[in-house]
């Protein structure tokens, strides 16, 4: 990461100047279930919208705008490309309406796979990509970089799971299966801080709720496309965008070794799911061994950071059965043949990475007494103490990869500038 920093000042008045338009935009896509904000109830934490444009700016000198995207929850990968390129030229056009700024893409889960996908030379409709929209070739030759998150690169076992056969084909076979994990679900919302804000957020916006909540329902072509082993390997993509991956996997606690805690009985059911064992597909797949090999490689080898609580233990061998909870942690590797893809293992899991973790505030009491509050818990209690010094560790990670790729963007056409002949040069002179 170190080259990421090198020429932050010298090189900050070659990457644009401060104005009311950005010279880079970072959009943000989300996973499966593809909302922006729902129920009051935003799929990327503000701060981590806050904390990248605040930082980006400062190093780079320019302005920057963050936006976060919705896509077509559980659509095919196929419908949510055509609806995440219209939005984005929607988006782009809007903040930027006179020059089209330098992008830069962060994609969690299926986002990532969204993210890469959009690097390709044809969309996935097998249709030219101005046939999506008119705006798309001008926009997605403006993306430098992509940076994934927990992303199923190569499938996730878990969407062989009864729960996932569920939103794809509506089996009544699947439905006892389904109650189950229901009840496993509202017993662990009884206990989460943030639970009564979010049901308060779906009465208020009780329209919208109902909306979003029908296209889930009829939704579940994605579960089909994140099959073991279905999603697009490496192939004709874009050579010159920077593309890097932060791989997630929870913490994994040893019997008699001081750690950070255990998982709850809801991350365990939802790990074990995740694992392949109860589906037999663990180790499905062509690039599975091989990317299983490289975070082995990786953390021997100290190649990347590994960003933990001090107290949160790494597997003690990578394996293809381990997870953050959602995602297969060896498929979050999109080529695990190019060494520079990886550029991190974060110990965490599927949510800790975009700000939905336990956080606590002080606030006073009725008596007057200090007392630590809980807030934004979650869902998924995995044990691996990830809190504000991991998010912000990790953002600031991502925020150099994007730092990266503007210095290269920038060199890149100041190189251009100077081989170009001057207009109007005779060669007899």
């Amino acid at each position: 990461m170190a080259e990421a920093k090198a020429g932050s000042t010298t090189q900050a008045g070659a990457l644009g100047q401060n104005g009311d338009e950005p010279t880079h935009i970072v959009f943000l896509i989300p996973g499966l279930l593809g909302f922006e904000t729902f129920a009051g109830f935003s799929y990327f934490a503000d701060r981590a919208s806050a904390a990248l444009r605040a930082g980006l700016e400062s190093r780079l000198g320019t302005a920057i705008r963050v936006v976060p995207l919705p896509v077509a929850p559980l659509d095919s990968l196929a419908d949510r490309q055509r609806h995440l390129v219209r939005t984005m030229a929607a988006r782009a056009a809007a903040v930027s309406p006179h020059r089209t700024p330098a992008i830069h893409l962060i994609g969690h889960s299926t986002g990532g796979v969204d993210a890469t996908l959009l690097t390709s030379d044809t969309p996935l409709s097998g249709k030219n990509w101005q046939d999506l929209e008119r705006r798309a070739p001008a926009l997605l030759n403006s993306i430098q970089s992509v940076i994934t998150l927990a992303s199923p690169h190569q499938g996730a076992c878990i969407a062989r799971d009864p729960l996932a056969e569920f939103l794809r084909t509506r089996s009544l076979k699947t439905l006892p299966a389904v109650a189950r994990f229901g009840l496993s679900v509202m017993s662990a919302s009884s206990h989460d801080p943030s639970a009564p804000d979010f049901v308060t957020g779906l009465v208020v916006g009780k329209l919208d709720s109902l909306r979003y909540l029908r296209n889930v329902v009829k939704g579940g072509a994605l579960i089909a496309d994140l099959q073991p082993n279905r999603t697009p390997g490496p192939g004709h993509f874009r050579a010159d965008v920077l593309r890097r991956s932060f791989v997630t996997v929870a913490h994994c606690p040893e019997p008699g070794v001081a750690g950070s805690g255990y998982p709850d009985a809801l991350f365990r059911d939802v790990s074990l799911r995740a694992s392949g064992f109860t589906t037999g597909s663990t180790d499905e797949g062509a690039r599975v061994q091989a990317s299983v090999e490289r975070l082995r490689r990786a953390i021997d080898a100290n190649q990347v950071p590994i960003i933990r609580n001090n107290a949160a233990c790494l597997p003690r061998q990578f394996e293809a059965w381990h997870n953050d909870g959602v995602v297969n942690s060896a498929r979050q590797l999109f080529n695990p043949q190019l060494d520079d893809e990886l550029a991190g293992i974060v110990i965490g899991d599927h949510y800790d990475v975009i700000g939905h973790y336990n956080r606590r505030v002080w606030t006073t009491n009725a008596d007057g007494d200090e007392v630590a509050m809980s807030l934004n818990a979650g869902l998924l209690h995995s044990g691996s103490a990830f809190g504000d010094e991991e998010f912000f560790t990790l953002w600031n990670a991502m925020s150099d990869v994007i730092e990266a790729a503007a210095h290269a963007h920038a060199s890149r056409q100041a190189a251009q500038h100077r081989v170009q002949p001057k207009r109007g040069f005779n060669a007899a002179q």
